[in-house]
C-alpha cells in the first residue's frame, strides 16, 4: 500500500514545491483528454503495439500553440507502456481542438496471464500561450484498453 501511494506523494511534492514562471494563469491550460485506439494484443513476447490519442482543447480566449505531446504509464504494476512522444506545431483557436496520435509499445511488467489492470497514463504537453513557455501535466486513470 504504501509503495503505491509513494508515486502519489511525490507528485504532490513536485507540484506544491514547484515555482518559477511556468505556471499557466487560470483559463489558459488546454483541456488534455487521452484514450486508446482499438484493444491492445500482446503476443508471446509479451509486447504489442498500440495506439494513443490525445485530444487537446483550447479553452482559453485568445489562441495557443502545442509544441510537444509525450504520453507515458503510470503507477502500474501487471503492464505499462514505452513513453511516447511527438513534437508538433499546433495553434489552437479559442474552443478549438485537435487530436494528435502516438505510437507506442505495451508490455508486460509481471508474469500475470490475463491483464486485470486498467490503463493509467500520464501526459505533458508543451505550449505556448501568450508570448509564454508552458507545460501542463494530467494523470488519466481507466484508460479504456
Amino acid at each position: 500500500m504504501r509503495v503505491r501511494l509513494l508515486p502519489l506523494f511525490l507528485l504532490a511534492l513536485a507540484c506544491a514545491s514547484g515555482g518559477g514562471d511556468d505556471s499557466a494563469p487560470a483559463g489558459v491550460r488546454p483541456s488534455i483528454e487521452m484514450s486508446v485506439r482499438g484493444s491492445v494484443h500482446m503476443d508471446r513476447t509479451g509486447e504489442g503495439p498500440m495506439t494513443l490519442v490525445v485530444r487537446l482543447t483550447n479553452q482559453a480566449a485568445d489562441p495557443i500553440t502545442i509544441r510537444r505531446v509525450r504520453v507515458q504509464s503510470w503507477a502500474m504494476e501487471q503492464w505499462a507502456i514505452d513513453p511516447a512522444e511527438r513534437y508538433v506545431v499546433e495553434t489552437l483557436a479559442p474552443g478549438e481542438a485537435k487530436i494528435v496520435e502516438l505510437s507506442a509499445t505495451a508490455y508486460r511488467k509481471s508474469a500475470v496471464r490475463f491483464i486485470s489492470e486498467p490503463l493509467t497514463l500520464r501526459a505533458l504537453v508543451d505550449y505556448e500561450a501568450g508570448g509564454r513557455r508552458l507545460r501542463e501535466v494530467v494523470i488519466q486513470n481507466s484508460v479504456g484498453q
